[in-house]
């Protein structure tokens, strides 16, 4: 095998990607009074693409095997592969917002770690604490959630096809707190997909808003 390229996952690039490995080191063992034998193998890699710098280690025991016969490798990678990169205004987000102690971008921050290292349960019960947050802090605690959803959209924040598309993302995280429910990658994705929408126009959009209209020429009446 040819260890100076191999094709991995990049973060950064959000697909597979050809590598240049940097580093390559392996390790193998065989039992003195059995036969059986294993290793592991070590990568430093940096995509060709971006230029992102991965680690990868692949581990391997001669008694574990596929249902093909073929040697059953385990594979661990750092970063590890996420399910979603922060969005392009996650940064803008730090700026625009007075995080303070309200917690609301380090909150934010840890449900992308958790889709990194595959915790969808904690995910989805991060984005529903995460709206919960925004709720409270845009119209104040009304006593429940779903007075604290009812009071959102009245105030204006979302739109009546905003709610009801909120709503199967605060059950989620409801299930995973209460009834022991692992979403599905795709569920957990569609959920972002809702807050982040959310949050970008409450947060970032009208942040922008603001800013044009500094810079707009205002109308002379006279």
């Amino acid at each position: 095998m040819n260890q100076s390229d191999i094709k991995i996952y990049c973060n950064n690039c959000q697909h597979d990607t050809w590598h240049s490995v940097l580093f390559y080191k392996k390790e193998t063992w065989a039992d003195e009074h059995a036969p059986v034998d294993g290793g592991n193998d070590y990568k430093v890699a940096q995509c060709n693409g971006c230029k992102g710098i991965s680690y990868q280690q692949r581990s391997w025991f001669s008694e574990d095997v596929n249902m093909d016969g073929s040697l059953d490798v385990t594979i661990k990678r750092f970063p590890p592969k996420t399910l979603r990169k922060k969005p392009k205004w996650f940064s803008r987000l730090h700026i625009v917002h007075i995080l303070g102690d309200s917690g609301f971008g380090m909150l934010f921050n840890e449900i992308y770690i958790a889709l990194q290292n595959n915790c969808r349960s904690l995910a989805v019960m991060g984005i529903r604490a995460l709206l919960e947050q925004i709720m409270i802090e845009k119209c104040g605690d009304q006593g429940s959630f779903s007075a604290n959803i009812n009071k959102f959209e009245k105030d204006g924040y979302i739109s009546k096809l905003q709610k009801n598309a909120l709503l199967p993302v605060i059950e989620a995280g409801h299930a995973a707190m209460h009834r022991s429910y692992e979403p599905k990658p795709e569920e957990v994705l569609s959920s972002l997909d809702i807050t982040e929408n959310i949050i970008e126009s409450i947060y970032v959009n009208e942040s922008k808003g603001d800013k044009l209209n500094e810079t707009v020429p205002k109308k002379n009446n006279t």
